[in-house]
């Protein structure tokens, strides 16, 4: 990761820890940013997270609790229903947004 670009959720993560938010960010904030991407996750995106939620209702209403735990917990991200959820949900706010700018 030494000569790859520092991804931005590193660096918003190294400013947060440093509390300096919106100050220009410099060779120190890089480093430290570098060194959060070497060693942390990244976020999980919230969207995925709600994905997993509808999935795992999906999957209660099925009466197959240890599918639904499964899928909470991240492990069929991959899956079909999470995915289409993950689509859905991303299609929905897609439509809100262009209905939003045509009201306006």
């Amino acid at each position: 990761m030494q000569n790859e670009k520092v991804p931005e959720w590193a660096i918003a993560r190294a400013l947060e820890e440093l509390g300096v938010g919106g100050q220009p960010v410099c060779h120190v904030v890089h480093g430290f940013a570098r060194y959060i991407a070497e060693h942390e996750e990244p976020p999980v995106d919230p969207m995925l997270v709600e994905a997993r939620k509808v999935a795992a209702r999906a999957y209660q209403n099925c009466r197959d609790h240890d599918m639904a735990k499964l899928a909470l917990n991240g492990d069929l991200d991959g899956k079909y229903e999470v995915v289409c959820a993950l689509e859905g949900l991303r299609r929905g706010i897609e439509l809100a947004r262009k209905e939003d700018s045509h009201a306006g």
